[in-house]
């Protein structure tokens, strides 16, 4: 298994390429500060082999792979790291289309409401900078509006739950 990564213009392009005996099960992309404690991206969906990512650190971030194969045996690829130079857009990050959780990648602590289609509020909470999960697998199949507030930007997002 092999990891490979680029940055152009704040953003980090991973590619990987992997060689198993046995069917892959699910691959899941992890990144640290630190190098030593990592943490899960979005998940990918269906068997995919490139991974865009803008990071809100200006530092270093490390990247490695999870591959769990069918026979739940999980293997890791080498550790690489990028750097990243430039941060200039300053907006959340949203997954739009979700299953069991929305996840936001954030340039600031923040707020947050879940409003179903009718206009109630169903959550609230906080998040901070960086990637964070809301978790909604108890929430029905359907349309929902996320309401984000930071101290220098809000934001609206349409939410399909499937």
């Amino acid at each position: 298994m092999v990891l490979n990564g680029s940055t152009t213009k704040g953003n980090h392009l991973l590619s990987w390429t992997i060689k198993a005996n046995e069917a892959i099960k699910n691959i899941v992309i992890e990144f640290s500060s630190n190098g030593v404690n990592f943490t899960p991206l979005p998940s990918l969906t269906g068997i995919s082999n490139k991974f865009w990512y803008k990071p809100y650190q200006s530092t270093t971030v490390y990247y490695r792979l999870r591959v769990t194969l069918i026979i739940n045996q999980a293997v890791y690829s080498d550790s690489i790291s990028l750097k990243s130079t430039e941060n200039s857009d300053a907006s959340f990050k949203v997954s739009t289309l979700v299953q069991n959780d929305i996840r936001i990648n954030a340039p600031e602590n923040y707020q947050y409401k879940i409003i179903d289609i009718n206009g109630r509020r169903l959550a609230t909470g906080h998040g901070v900078k960086g990637l964070n999960t809301i978790d909604i697998s108890n929430k029905a199949n359907g349309i929902y509006i996320l309401q984000l507030f930071a101290q220098s930007k809000n934001q609206v997002e349409k939410i399909i739950k499937n």
